[in-house]
């Protein structure tokens, strides 16, 4: 027969096993309300048009971009399977500067463990304009434009239409450097040599570039 001791230590070691499970289904349970919570939200440019298959990016407290995501044809985007924490959206648009949430360096977008909806409409800002023609006066179609600001730090780049237009849009005021591309040639700066600065003031600029001989 078995001691009394013997069946005490297996009736402990059994409740001692329980007490461990138990913690670790509540443990999983918390983990996984956690990743339950999302980010969701409608992207909608500065007219109040749907911002459709635009990139929307989500970084983490630190500044380290966690993962990114397209918006539909209705503007809408959704990040899900987050933790608890602060984020940072930063919303980019063809031909324009990415921006973020809250403007300037960005607003914290703080999660618990309920959902959070986030909209946002791109700022108002103003446009350089211009067409981009080859040596012999002909558009330059699907050509690249690429814009730095002040400090030569690329701001974004844009492809020519097939009448050789292109336009950026969403700038502050500011001097800016225009660099034009051509499929088996170099780039070249705008003003020629190591560029002239485009300035923007309180109006729209209009800058049209021949890509020299």
């Amino acid at each position: 027969m078995k001691s009394s001791l013997e069946m005490g230590l297996r009736g402990l070691f059994g409740l001692l096993n329980k007490i461990v499970f138990i913690i670790f289904l509540v443990n999983a349970t918390a983990v996984f309300a956690q990743q339950l919570a999302s980010i969701t939200g409608r992207y909608t440019d500065s007219d109040g048009s749907n911002m459709r298959m635009a990139m929307v990016a989500i970084y983490d407290s630190n500044r380290r971009m966690v993962t990114s995501t397209m918006t539909g044809t209705d503007g809408r985007f959704t990040f899900s399977g987050l933790q608890a924490g602060n984020y940072f959206l930063q919303f980019s648009k063809s031909g324009a500067p990415d921006v973020w949430h809250g403007g300037g360096n960005g607003q914290a977008v703080t999660v618990g463990n309920a959902n959070v909806t986030v909209n946002f409409q791109y700022p108002q800002g103003l446009n350089i304009t211009g067409i981009y023609t080859d040596t012999n006066g002909s558009a330059m179609r699907m050509a690249m434009v690429a814009l730095y600001d002040s400090n030569r730090r690329m701001v974004t780049s844009t492809m020519t239409g097939t009448d050789g237009r292109f336009t950026f849009s969403g700038l502050q005021a500011g001097n800016y450097f225009l660099q034009f591309s051509k499929s088996g040639a170099p780039d070249v700066w705008h003003g020629g040599g190591n560029g002239q600065a485009v300035t923007i003031g309180s109006a729209n600029v209009t800058v049209n570039f021949q890509y020299p001989r």
